[in-house]
């Protein structure tokens, strides 16, 4: 019991009870060590709070819960979102869509036109029919028969004959080695020519082998082969050859002459490796579709022949000849001279161009070249060459003459002329329209036909009063650019938009010279 002073029992009874009420402390020192305690409306409110949130414990309240907001992926680089900026981000985005594809489209059709156009215009090398025939009968076809001597001895001579249809195309060929320093133990000739009796309705072949032994005939066979619409020869010889050894094949065709008029061959095909080939006047009595006259060291002579696609090859031996295409002509050899007159005719009057390639090395090349159109151009302008020609040498002369049939208006022609270490020499007729290019290496070049006399005494071909124009681009010591045509110039930079030519003269360390009014 605590017992309360006399002066403090004296107060307190004078104290007015008004005042009484809760008793309130100041707050005491925080004790190191001790959570300070709460006061008192600090406890109710704790304890009401503890009240209501068992109440909510008990009872199932459901509650929706929001998405979770992600983060922008710009917020983490610290990019301002103002709407303004993705806007501007929006519209350079579309703008340079729009400036690719306004860039890229012409180009990607650019690029499709010219690979369309190479592809339309291109040299037809490798003709698959030609091979096709010259694997018979591995591939198709059959052996008639073998070796049907008709007199065979010890003379040393065997002969054989065949008869073949006249609508059947013709194959020659012979396994004889393509070794240039192998000994030439196996050789011979091929003539194809018109049978001089027209009663004559098939194709004659006639055999003839002189041989060193009666086992070297043994071994040696010589079939009719048949196949693919075809007839042919083929000769096969024993590999390993005895130096002493020698065979020589002297074949002869004979093709059905009808002077009523000309007759059809699809093909004429040959592969003959060291023969000596050579094809007479055939034409205008036969016209072949295609015609393949092959062999490595194998000269070949040509009268005249006519063919849509024409392809002679060979290699150390000379090609000669008279030749006619409207498709493709291809006179290719090495090492050996090329003397060719050529009639290239386009029956076209648009599409594909009649090609011709010339090329030999390391000797001269002779070409005379006539252009005959036999169906005009409906148009001239945006029109295709009609004729694509390259001719090619090296370490030889090359003289080149390109003129106009006189009853063919001027055409489309595109020409290039290759050479090394060789003089050059091209001569074009007064119908050649179009820009020029002559170039060449540490010598001269010379352009003639452009003085003022050549140019008064040329006649416009198409009767229209039209004067002859020369131009020059560009002149220099070893080179020289410029056009030359019928009144004035195209104002159109590809000559492919005028339905004019193209010709370039090219050789280096020697001269060459372009006339263009020699015609």
């Amino acid at each position: 019991m605590i017992l309360l002073d006399e002066e403090d029992q004296h107060q307190r009874k004078l104290r007015p009870s008004s005042v009484a009420g809760p008793t309130s402390r100041n707050p005491e020192d925080a004790v190191p060590g001790r959570d300070r305690l709460p006061d008192y409306e600090t406890s109710q409110a704790l304890q009401d709070y503890g009240t209501s949130h068992v109440q909510q414990e008990h009872e199932i309240v459901p509650v929706k819960q929001g998405k979770k907001r992600r983060k922008c992926w710009y917020c983490a680089f610290g990019f301002n979102s103002d709407a303004r900026f993705w806007r501007a981000t929006l519209y350079a985005l579309i703008i340079y869509i729009l400036i690719t594809i306004a860039v890229a489209v012409p180009l990607l059709v650019l690029r499709l036109r010219q690979q369309r156009e190479k592809k339309a215009f291109g040299p037809p090398w490798g003709d698959e029919s030609a091979s096709a025939l010259l694997a018979l009968p591995i591939s198709d076809g059959q052996v008639v028969d073998c070796n049907t001597w008709q007199s065979g001895g010890d003379d040393g001579q065997a002969v054989l004959e065949y008869k073949f249809p006249v609508t059947s195309s013709i194959v020659f060929k012979s396994n004889v080695t393509h070794d240039m320093e192998a000994p030439r133990l196996v050789q011979g000739n091929l003539l194809v020519d018109l049978n001089p009796d027209h009663s004559e309705d098939e194709t004659l072949v006639y055999v003839n082998l002189n041989y060193s032994s009666a086992p070297l005939l043994k071994a040696t066979n010589v079939c009719h082969i048949r196949g693919l619409g075809s007839d042919g020869v083929s000769i096969t010889v024993p590999r390993n050859l005895a130096v002493s050894d020698s065979l020589y094949f002297d074949m002869t065709v004979l093709l059905p002459s009808n002077s009523n008029g000309s007759i059809n061959i699809e093909q004429l095909v040959t592969f003959l490796p060291s023969f000596t080939q050579r094809l007479g006047s055939l034409y205008p009595a036969v016209h072949f579709t295609k015609t393949t006259i092959e062999g490595p060291m194998s000269a070949i002579t040509v009268g005249s022949l006519q063919a849509e696609a024409l392809v002679v090859k060979s290699s150390l031996a000379p090609i000669t000849g008279t030749f006619n295409a409207s498709d493709s002509l291809i006179l290719d050899t090495m090492a050996a001279p090329i003397t060719a007159n050529i009639t290239l005719t386009n029956p076209r009057k648009c599409g594909r161009p009649t090609i011709l390639d010339v090329s030999t090395g390391n000797s001269g090349l002779s070409a005379n070249v006539t252009l005959s159109i036999t169906a005009p151009p409906t148009t001239t302008s945006n029109l295709a060459p009609q004729f694509l020609s390259e001719v090619t040498t090296f370490s030889g002369d090359l003289n080149l003459s390109v003129v106009h049939d006189p009853d063919t208006a001027p055409t489309h022609m595109h020409l290039r002329c290759q050479n090394n270490l060789g003089a050059s020499s091209v001569t074009l007729d007064d119908k050649f329209e179009g820009t020029f290019s002559v170039q060449t290496k540490f010598d001269d070049v010379l352009v003639l036909g452009t003085d003022a006399a050549s140019m008064m005494r040329a006649a416009d071909p198409l009767g229209q009063g039209r004067s002859r124009t020369f131009q020059v681009d560009y002149n220099a010591t070893s080179r020289m650019d410029g056009w030359v045509g019928w009144g004035a110039r195209p104002n159109v930079k590809w000559a492919r938009k005028t339905g004019q030519g193209r010709v370039e003269v090219v050789t280096s360390l020697s001269p060459v010279a372009l006339d263009l009014g020699g015609g």
